[in-house]
């Protein structure tokens, strides 16, 4: 976890919140999944077609989310910044400084079998400490309008 903080860092950027994860994975639309609201086995990196093993990053074009962002179900799961709690919760609460206790992972990862934890509202609480070949994430900058 603190990999993933220090490496958006290092690239002036940082880790997502929680909210803004879902965002990108779910959009205006409130998708289930984040290429729509029907489960499909064939465009996502799972347990059944993936041997249990990670995959390149777009292997399957056709999971994008709304925002074109690629494999935001399946794969690994995804560290953001927000530590667990009730959910949804005020943003205010966000304290990307905190790097003990529980944090977030997002998005489901390959070796696991369940569509249901695949799905783009499904949160885990895990760890910050922990670490594994089924978690990574993803950075992200902050939008500048000007």
């Amino acid at each position: 976890m603190e990999r993933g903080f220090d490496f958006c860092q290092l690239r002036d950027g940082r880790l997502p919140t929680e909210a803004e994860w879902e965002y990108a994975a779910r959009g205006p639309k409130n998708f289930i999944y984040p290429w729509g609201n029907d489960w499909d086995p064939n465009i996502v990196v799972w347990d059944n077609n993936s041997g249990g093993k990670t995959a390149e990053v777009g292997t399957y074009e056709d999971n994008a989310s709304w925002v074109g962002a690629l494999d935001m179900s399946g794969n690994v799961w995804e560290w953001v910044s927000s530590l667990f709690m009730e959910y949804p919760y005020n943003e205010e609460n966000e304290d990307d400084s905190n790097v003990g206790g529980q944090g977030v992972t997002r998005g489901g990862a390959a070796p696991y079998f369940n569509p249901n934890w695949l799905r783009a509202d499904f949160r885990s609480p895990i760890y910050r400490e922990f670490s594994d070949g089924s978690s990574g994430f993803r950075c992200v900058r902050d939008y500048d309008e000007s």
